[in-house]
Formats: structure tokens, sequence, C-alpha cells
């Protein structure tokens, strides 16, 4: 979901005569693109989220969960 739009987006551009009605309505595949995209990083979930941010916070570290039993 998440890397679909991209490789779309890549594969566009180089054989747009292969993609059926890409030429006629190039802003409406832009637009689902678009939106799944943005709708796969809601699906990521919290986890990915703190990752997210950890990224830009300095001073950030990995702390793994212990294994139960």
């Amino acid at each position: 979901m998440f890397m679909l739009p991209v490789l779309f987006a890549w594969i566009s551009i180089y054989v747009p005569h292969l993609i059926p009605g890409f030429a006629a309505h190039p802003i409406a595949f832009a637009v689902t693109g678009d939106v799944m995209l943005f709708a796969s990083l809601l699906v990521l979930g919290g986890d990915f989220w703190d990752k997210l941010r950890a990224l830009f916070m300095h001073g950030a570290r990995v702390r793994f969960p212990e294994a139960a039993g």
C-alpha cells in the first residue's frame, strides 16, 4: 500500500502510453496515488509515528522491549 503509489509514479514517467486512461486523466491518477500514500501512513500505526518522531529528536535512543519468559 505504501510502495504502490511510489512505484506507479516512477513507472508512469517512463511508460505512460502503456497505462490505460493515464493520458486522458493524469490528475485523477495523481490524486488517487496521493490519497493511497497518506492512507498507508495512517495504517502504519503508532510505533511508526514514534520512530519517525525520534528521527528528528536529538539524543533519541532505541529501546527494545525485554522478551517475556
